[in-house]
C-alpha cells in the first residue's frame, strides 16, 4: 500500500490530469489528443522491508580485512581518494560506479570485488565485454566507469538516515515503470509486451503523421513504436 507521502503524490498526479483534460474538452480538442504518460525512472527499493542502507562501497571495501593489500582493494581506495585529476572516481547510491586511475586494474577490482559480494551486498559487478554489450567501451570513451556495481535489491550504498528509496540502477524498482496510453478512440486493453519508454518519441512522431526512421537513433537503435496503438 502508498504510504501518505506517495498516496499525496499520486492524488496530485490524478488531479492534474483531470485538469488537463478538462481544457482539451474545453476547447474542442480532447478527441484527437494521444496521452502517454510514464516516469524516466522508478525508486527502489518498492518495498520498504528490504531496505538496507550499510554505508558508502568505498568504506565497505575499507573495512574488509586485506584491503590494503590486494591490488583490487588499493585500487578502489585511491579511486575513492582521490579529489581532482585523472585519479578516478567512485560514486555510489543504489549502483555504484567506479572509473579507475589506472584501467588496468579493472580485472583484479573485478575479482576482488565479486570475492567479497557478500560482504559488499552486490549482486552483479559488470566490468569488460559485458559492459561494452550495454555502453560504450570505457577505453576510448572516459563518460563510461571502468565498473558497475549492482548491489543486492534494497541495498542503498549510504550511511544516509533520510533516504528511503533511490534511483539509478538497473533493479525492477529502478527501471519498472508505469506506461498509460490514453485516447477516446482506443480500445481499453492492458499489453504486457516489454516496452522502454525510449519507444515514446518514435510513437508521437508517428501519431503526429510524420515518418519516424527520419529519427537518426530511431534508426540506430531500431526503436519502433508502442505496440497495439496503429492497428
Amino acid at each position: 500500500m502508498p504510504t501518505p507521502v506517495l498516496e499525496y503524490g499520486l492524488r496530485q498526479t490524478d488531479a492534474a490530469l483531470a485538469r488537463m483534460i478538462a481544457a482539451l474538452k474545453n476547447q474542442g480538442i480532447y478527441e484527437s489528443t494521444l496521452f502517454i504518460v510514464t516516469a524516466k525512472h522508478g525508486q527502489s527499493p518498492i518495498n520498504p522491508i528490504k531496505m538496507n542502507k550499510p554505508g558508502h562501497l568505498a568504506d565497505l571495501v575499507a573495512a574488509l580485512p586485506d584491503s590494503t593489500t590486494n591490488p583490487g582493494g588499493i585500487a578502489v581506495a585511491k579511486a575513492a581518494a582521490c579529489t581532482t585529476g585523472p585519479c578516478g572516481l567512485v560514486q555510489d547510491d543504489d549502483v555504484a560506479l567506479i572509473w579507475l586511475g589506472n584501467q588496468a586494474d579493472t580485472a583484479a577490482v573485478r575479482s576482488y570485488l565479486n570475492k567479497n559480494a557478500s560482504a559488499l551486498f552486490i549482486e552483479e559487478v559488470m566490468a569488460g565485454n559485458e559492459l561494452k554489450l550495454k555502453f560504450n567501451d570505457p577505453g576510448t570513451d572516459s563518460r563510461t566507469p571502468d565498473l558497475i556495481v549492482q548491489p543486492i535489491y534494497g541495498t542503498i550504498y549510504t550511511s544516509s538516515s533520510k533516504k528511503n528509496a533511490e534511483h539509478g540502477g538497473f533493479s525492477f524498482g529502478d527501471t519498472g515503470v508505469g506506461l498509460i496510453v490514453s485516447n477516446p478512440r482506443l480500445k481499453p486493453e492492458v499489453i504486457k509486451s516489454p516496452v522502454i519508454t525510449s519507444q515514446v518519441a518514435v510513437t508521437v512522431v508517428e501519431a503526429l503523421g510524420l515518418d519516424p526512421a527520419k529519427l537518426k537513433s530511431a534508426r540506430v537503435e531500431h526503436t519502433d513504436v508502442l505496440p497495439g496503438l496503429f492497428k
